[in-house]
């Protein structure tokens, strides 16, 4: 049962990692998008301000 625990507790440790490390992505591109949203001319702002919004939506 032992080997088990060990496993599965392997298993666990490895779906947290890859978790931590996607969220992590997730924050730096939400950071990146923002930037980039930052640099438009401001006839064009609102518009990617919209585009951003909808676009972090799929991550949340």
């Amino acid at each position: 049962m032992s080997k088990m625990q060990a496993v599965i507790s392997s298993v666990a440790d490895l779906i947290g990692a890859k978790l931590d490390r996607a969220e992590g992505r997730i924050t730096q591109g939400r950071a990146e998008l923002k930037a980039e949203v930052d640099k438009l001319p401001a006839d064009v702002g609102r518009l990617g301000e919209v585009a951003a919004q909808v676009f972090a939506g799929r991550f949340e």
